[in-house]
């Protein structure tokens, strides 16, 4: 029996080989994929763009990640807003929680001449990545 340990980079597919060995030879190698443990996702979506449909609804969409970007298998996108009066300081933030095979979502709501700041996350069952730049949508 072996043991070793190595310190390996969150969700990367290894192909893990074993095969027995006796004085007549090697036996027959068995192989499996594996992953490393999944970690939260370091970097934010990216290619985010937001659209005012109308007064009250506006549409965010995003690149979706791959298992490597997230470090693991997507459980779903956050959309966060905050609503910003003249001087821009901040009010509260609304979440909005998107399935995970989903590139935008249609958000209503929104205040007739209010402004947002919009920010998207990923999440993965180790727990939410970075967010995006804040992005200014004017009311």
């Amino acid at each position: 029996m072996f043991d070793f340990a190595f310190v390996a980079v969150k969700y990367i597919p290894y192909n893990v080989s074993v095969s027995a060995r006796t004085s007549a030879g090697f036996g027959e190698a068995v192989s499996n994929v594996t992953f490393t443990e999944e970690g939260a996702p370091s970097i934010a979506p990216r290619q985010i763009n937001i659209n005012r449909i109308n007064v009250t609804h506006m549409n965010v969409s995003w690149a979706k990640m791959t298992p490597q970007e997230a470090s693991g298998f997507i459980t779903g996108y956050n959309i966060r807003y905050d609503s910003v009066d003249s001087s821009r300081s901040k009010r509260a933030a609304v979440l909005v929680v998107v399935d995970p095979d989903s590139s935008y979502k249609v958000v209503g709501g929104l205040g007739y001449t209010q402004s947002y700041l919009i920010t998207v996350s990923a999440s993965t069952s180790a727990g939410e990545g970075s967010s995006s730049r804040p992005i200014l949508l004017q009311g």
